[in-house]
């Protein structure tokens, strides 16, 4: 691979987990809605 598809992977590594809440293949989104929050409880 070059470096522009070595840096595209990059970032959707780095990207990729900040789009879960509204991936709609998610299974937790399916079940709970945008409800991440709920990880942060008692933190």
């Amino acid at each position: 691979r070059n470096e522009k598809e070595l840096t595209r992977i990059r970032e959707y590594i780095r990207n990729n987990p900040a789009q879960w809440d509204t991936d709609k293949d998610n299974p937790f989104t399916q079940a709970f809605g945008n409800r991440s929050d709920i990880f942060m409880e008692g933190k």
